[in-house]
């Protein structure tokens, strides 16, 4: 099974090699609902629009292989709204996240340039002016909530590394079994 991630909070999970992804969907929308009873394996994808520091900068990436740790869902009546959260373990032997995270590589990026112009100039051409600027800015939206999001995230875990204590030693003093 195939997963993607495009959209949603990603955080660090309880272990190591654990993450815990969260989504809040309409009743229309429901895509994690097919992850509910999957226990298996599955492939993860993860998309630029994900507020994640594990996020591609642009477009999609093919993370490895993860399988369902926990799986928690609370529904919102009022809104009309669910909030998924999965608890995700990474599966042992497969290359580092660090060596993921190098990708995308410079001619990517430029390969990703050249596809956001190439959506833009179609949107033009069908005569929608309307629909390339709300779709623009929308993008330019999303781009700077999740940048947002990653300097909160960055400034919460430098507090709470500046909220642990060192360790100091203190010297030995003489027992009665050191005279």
């Amino acid at each position: 099974m195939l997963t993607q991630f495009r959209r949603g909070e990603e955080i660090d999970g309880p272990e190591l090699n654990m993450t815990q992804y969260s989504v809040v969907e309409t009743k229309e929308e429901q895509e994690m609902h097919y992850l509910m009873p999957r226990r298996g394996p599955f492939r993860l994808l993860r998309g630029y629009k994900l507020k994640s520091r594990y996020a591609p900068v642009a477009g999609y990436r093919y993370d490895g292989l993860y399988e369902q740790h926990q799986f928690g869902l609370k529904t919102d009546s009022i809104k009309n709204c669910y909030r998924y959260t999965v608890i995700l373990k990474r599966l042992d032997y497969q290359p580092p996240l660090a060596t993921l995270l190098n990708t995308p590589k410079p001619h990517q990026l430029d390969q990703w340039a050249v596809y956001l112009q190439w959506i833009a100039r179609e949107m033009k051409k069908e005569g929608s002016q309307i629909k390339y600027a709300t779709w623009r800015l929308a993008e330019e939206q999303q781009m700077r909530e999740k940048d947002e999001w990653l300097v909160e995230q960055n400034a919460a875990s430098t507090a709470a590394a500046r909220g642990f204590r060192k360790y100091v030693t203190d010297p030995r003093k003489a027992g009665y079994k050191q005279s």
